[in-house]
């Protein structure tokens, strides 16, 4: 692997690292009665591994921003977050299919 390829592949791992500490700290936050912060986390770890193209985590993000919505009492966008997630893990698991 050559320098800038060894870069790209170390930058994107540094990325994904710091969007699953985000989507954990949004995880706490909701536990511990802190939605509103769970939707700042959750929303930037989402940006985050989309940026990337790891969908798969972006699913459990959009599902945790729903989450978080709902206990804010915020219902349309924790049915807009949550159908968003639906849409997306069918895509992946019809992408897998293809494969």
């Amino acid at each position: 692997m050559g320098g800038r390829e060894h870069d790209r592949v170390g930058a994107a791992g540094e990325r994904l690292a710091e969007a699953r500490a985000l989507l954990g700290l949004s995880e706490l936050d909701l536990a511990s009665g802190d939605p509103g912060q769970a939707v700042a986390f959750a929303r930037r770890a989402s940006e985050f591994f989309r940026s990337i193209g790891a969908l798969i985590y972006d699913v459990r993000a959009l599902t945790l921003l729903s989450e978080a919505y709902a206990a804010l009492g915020e219902t349309d966008a924790a049915v807009a977050a949550s159908t968003e997630a639906s849409a997306l893990n069918m895509k992946l698991k019809g992408d897998a299919q293809v494969s």
